[in-house]
């Protein structure tokens, strides 16, 4: 299938390859007929201990050129699925006898739609800490095994926090050099 799309779409080989490689980082890059841009979006399906990019996100690799968008990824996507049966029917009126226009409207939709899926666990390592602190402040802490237990969960969430404010720095970074 993918070789398919090269020959029809003039796809460079190297960002072919990039495509193909499921640890790579969000990028962005411009060839002769289209751009090429790689995000990552937070995993529904990640395990609750991931602590590294690949077990904590899913690669989406995108080409668009004159007339075409084309999404490549390993593994179903909810927030992905989600857009895809929407499809083109939130198309703002303006742009829906122009094909730049909707191509313009769908790549946005792309970009916002993966960095919505960093919104929900962000919001819940910010809850835990909140119930940590409490803990910590009220003086409700009594057991010390419970106490290393919640350490533990806390440099977890560290981590994977560290991971997500990377990953959203490159992609704010592609989505800026996109636009």
């Amino acid at each position: 299938e993918l070789s398919e799309l090269v020959a029809d779409y003039g796809l460079h080989p190297l960002a072919v390859n990039d495509c193909l490689d499921p640890e790579h980082l969000p990028k962005y890059e411009v060839f002769e007929n289209h751009t090429f841009v790689i995000l990552r979006a937070v995993d529904a399906d990640a395990p609750p201990d991931a602590d590294t990019v690949q077990a904590l996100t899913r690669k989406l690799a995108v080409f668009a050129g004159p007339g075409f968008v084309i999404t490549i990824h390993r593994k179903d996507q909810p927030w992905l699925t989600a857009l895809h049966e929407r499809g083109l029917a939130n198309v703002p009126l303006k742009h829906a006898m122009k094909v730049e226009g909707i191509q313009v409207h769908l790549l946005t939709q792309i970009f916002n739609a993966a960095l919505d899926t960093y919104s929900r666990p962000l919001e819940e390592v910010e809850l835990t800490l909140d119930r940590f602190d409490a803990k910590v402040f009220e003086g409700t802490v009594t057991d010390g095994a419970a106490f290393r237990a919640d350490l533990r969960e806390i440099h977890r969430l560290k981590r994977q926090l560290t991971l997500c404010k990377r990953l959203l720095w490159r992609t704010v970074d592609v989505t800026q050099r996109m636009v």
